[in-house]
């Protein structure tokens, strides 16, 4: 019984973080990632904390931590590139027709 106590606690304590910090909690938090920010002054990061689908924050590790609540979805990147923004889902119909065969 303790140890729920004891979980319970962490949990409300990292919700009253959050809050306290005057931000609401990240529902996605991805980390030990080497993110794409294009921006030159700071090409990558190691982390990034998502709310309503958009990114609100990018930086180290320990920054984003600071956007962690009780429900926040955390992610490890392990170590691989993570570039936000580019989804392509279109087909060039005609010229993917043209490439087909089809066996009777």
């Amino acid at each position: 019984m303790a140890a729920h106590g004891a979980a319970f606690f962490v949990c409300v304590w990292a919700e009253f973080h959050a809050v306290r910090a005057g931000r609401p909690a990240a529902e996605l938090i991805v980390t030990n990632a080497k993110v794409w920010t294009g921006d030159k002054a700071q090409p990558t990061a190691e982390a990034l904390a998502v709310i309503s689908g958009r990114i609100v924050a990018v930086g180290s590790a320990a920054e984003i931590d600071q956007w962690r609540g009780t429900r926040t979805t955390l992610v490890d990147g392990r170590g691989k590139l993570l570039v936000p923004g580019f989804n392509d889902a279109h087909v060039h119909f005609f010229s993917e027709a043209q490439s087909w065969t089809m066996s009777i």
